[in-house]
């Protein structure tokens, strides 16, 4: 399974967010830390859904980006996952 994750910087640090599941959020000093860490958030979650006996998560059909500039009106940007997914190999 492929889980589409979120990454933003806050300063110095690293955070992560899955949408696709609850607890999937992380933060840490390091990219490389942080997606050491969203990886155990990940397969923490899918053991206790497993374990539960609970549906699997419907995953992320669309990214939706929404571009500003102050020279441009805004705009919104639909990639379909499969292509966001492409970038990251």
């Amino acid at each position: 399974m492929r889980f589409m994750v979120v990454v933003s910087t806050k300063g110095t640090r690293f955070g992560t967010y899955v949408p696709d599941l609850q607890d999937g959020i992380t933060e840490e000093k390091t990219r490389e830390d942080t997606f050491d860490l969203v990886t155990q958030a990940i397969e923490l979650n899918l053991d206790a859904i497993h374990n539960s006996g609970v549906e699997l998560p419907r995953q992320i059909r669309a990214v939706e980006c929404v571009e500003l500039s102050p020279l441009h009106p805004s705009r919104r940007i639909s990639i379909p996952v499969e292509q966001a997914l492409e970038v990251g190999g």
